[in-house]
């Protein structure tokens, strides 16, 4: 791979340092596992949006000039559904920016599936939430680089970009893009906790080079839905007005294109009519779509209720029907 990475730095470095991000990205944040993927896969079926792809986020120095010769090598390699859930994957479908930021530097909290015990400590730095100035003075070029390169990929169109952690970033990306708007998504933390629990456990255990409990992965989940909703509200007040559209995970999943046109109006965004087609069939296309189904001991939904009682009550949501959270029998 070090040839074409030598070669695509070579001959594209300069056009995507030239690269302008005339129009401030629409970031699509919330805590993991509240449907924001789901969400920034039907955005990008609007023509006028572009997004890091795939391909970016995990070749993100070989995206361009090697793309062509090597892609039938990476769709051979690439699962075909992510590992911890249903959800398809290919390489020109939408991804975390996230990943971009592990595959070129260590300012990425991604590193923490391969050193889990790192996680705690990874999650604080790169937050921003309190602070780290230092280290956000370093990430801000760099993320301005991959936002960049994206751009010049997709010929300028307006970035959607979807990424959990920049949920406790909003102070910075506000200075980096004064005029960036935000889509906020929240879901039932009963359902919250066993999906990220899953979500977490599955990649720790395919990468990890470090061996961490399964207690210990739930005292993660636990503390990081805790930081990254507690930043959230302190930051939310200092988006302005027109800039942020807050959306329940459970509104969207019964009617989508409902709460898209609801997007649309609030953020002023054009071209609703003309994408409701694409959205349509996106939307049919993924009609088979299977759920993960979970289990939590009484003693794990106890602590929900008690850890998490801030939030419970703030977003009005009580424990979910059996069919999508049942209680352990012992």
């Amino acid at each position: 791979m070090l040839p074409f990475r030598r070669l695509e730095i070579s001959k594209w470095a300069d056009a995507v340092e030239r690269t302008s991000i005339e129009a401030p990205p629409i970031f699509i944040i919330g805590t993991w596992r509240t449907g924001t993927t789901h969400l920034h896969n039907l955005m990008s079926q609007d023509g006028q949006f572009g997004f890091v792809s795939t391909l970016q986020a995990f070749c993100p120095d070989i995206c361009i000039e090697g793309s062509r010769l090597l892609q039938p090598i990476f769709r051979r390699l690439l699962p075909k559904k992510r590992p911890m859930d249903n959800m398809a994957m290919a390489l020109e479908y939408p991804q975390e920016e996230e990943y971009a930021m592990g595959n070129l530097s260590p300012y990425s909290f991604y590193h923490g599936y391969f050193l889990p015990r790192r996680m705690p400590a990874l999650f604080d730095l790169l937050s921003f939430d309190g602070g780290n100035g230092d280290v956000a003075n370093v990430w801000k070029p760099l993320y301005l680089r991959v936002l960049k390169k994206a751009t010049l990929i997709m010929n300028g169109r307006r970035l959607v970009l979807k990424n959990p952690l920049n949920t406790s970033r909003i102070p910075v990306l506000l200075e980096m893009f004064p005029g960036a708007q935000f889509l906020f998504f929240y879901r039932n933390p009963y359902v919250i906790f066993p999906s990220l629990r899953n979500t977490f456990s599955r990649l720790i255990g395919a990468y990890q080079l470090q061996a961490v409990s399964e207690a210990r992965i739930e005292d993660y989940v636990f503390s990081f839905y805790d930081k990254m909703m507690h930043a959230y509200w302190r930051a939310k007040e200092l988006i302005p007005a027109g800039q942020l559209m807050e959306v329940r995970f459970e509104d969207f999943e019964k009617g989508p294109l409902k709460v898209m046109e609801g997007i649309y109006g609030e953020l002023r965004l054009p071209g609703f009519d003309g994408a409701k087609g694409r959205f349509e069939r996106y939307l049919a296309s993924q009609a088979g779509y299977e759920k993960n189904h979970y289990e939590v001991s009484r003693q794990t939904l106890d602590r929900i209720s008690r850890d998490w009682q801030f939030a419970i009550e703030r977003l009005g949501y009580s424990p979910p029907d059996d069919n999508i959270v049942k209680i352990a029998s012992s």
